[in-house]
């Protein structure tokens, strides 16, 4: 009868020291980097396609992108939501050269996205970070 409590004990010591760990791993209270790149050089046809993020709360729908361009030329920033068949653009703003704008957009939880970036006269120097709010 002794090693059955010695051994729910242990157990009970083991789930809740693993669950306390993957707890810390949650954010709470903080906004979540959802993409983030300091260093965007060129791109195809003038145009940088991020990889695609997922946005992943229900508490918190607005997404906050920033663009800093180190272009001379003005950029277009546009944010797309990824679907099945067809991606549809959702917003977009524009980015004078050697300037930084941001815009803030209310989007779906648990939903992906991607942004584009287009400089229709040169290749494209900037920086992109995209944040979900708390």
């Amino acid at each position: 009868m002794k090693k059955s409590y010695k051994i729910l004990a242990l157990t009970l010591l083991v789930f809740s020291t693993s669950s306390s760990v993957l707890a810390t791993d949650i954010p709470t209270g903080e906004n979540t980097i959802l993409f983030e790149k300091y260093n965007i050089v060129g791109g195809e046809n003038s145009t940088y396609i991020t990889s695609g993020f997922v946005t992943p709360r229900d508490n918190a729908n607005d997404v906050n992108i920033n663009y800093v361009n180190h272009s001379p030329n003005t950029a277009r920033v546009e944010l797309y939501k990824q679907g099945l068949f067809k991606d549809k653009l959702v917003q977009s703003f524009s980015v004078n050269g050697n300037d930084k704008q941001y815009q803030t957009y209310s989007v779906k939880a648990n939903t992906a996205y991607y942004i584009k970036i287009i400089d229709n006269v040169s290749n494209i120097k900037g920086e992109l970070r995209a944040i979900q709010i708390d």
